[in-house]
């Protein structure tokens, strides 16, 4: 459910006219996949094929990404929380541009 503020995801319609969408088209067509798998970028079905292909510190980070959407997926409050202000810290991310905050 959706109220006047937010995106209604029972609607995908947002993702077909996001900007990306047709090179995530253009990726899933060359790599036999399905565009929702690599929308907004193909970082974790590349990453999932072949991690050796990025570097130790890229990978921990990646892990760290997975993780975090994962504690969101399952609402997992205490991983979530933890895991977000682990990356902000790491990241080096200023509370300006803190992605992780609800945009007002």
């Amino acid at each position: 459910m959706a109220d006047n503020n937010s995106i209604d995801k029972s609607d995908p319609s947002w993702m077909y006219e996001h900007e990306l969408y047709e090179e995530a088209e253009q990726y899933a067509e060359e790599h036999d996949v399905h565009a929702s798998e690599v929308f907004p970028n193909p970082l974790v079905l590349e990453y999932d094929r072949n991690p050796e292909a990025f570097s130790e510190e890229e990978q921990k980070y990646i892990d760290k990404m997975l993780a975090f959407i994962e504690a969101f997926q399952r609402m997992d409050p205490d991983a979530y929380e933890q895991l977000k202000e682990e990356l902000k810290e790491e990241l080096h991310i200023k509370d300006s541009f803190n992605p992780f905050e609800e945009v007002k």
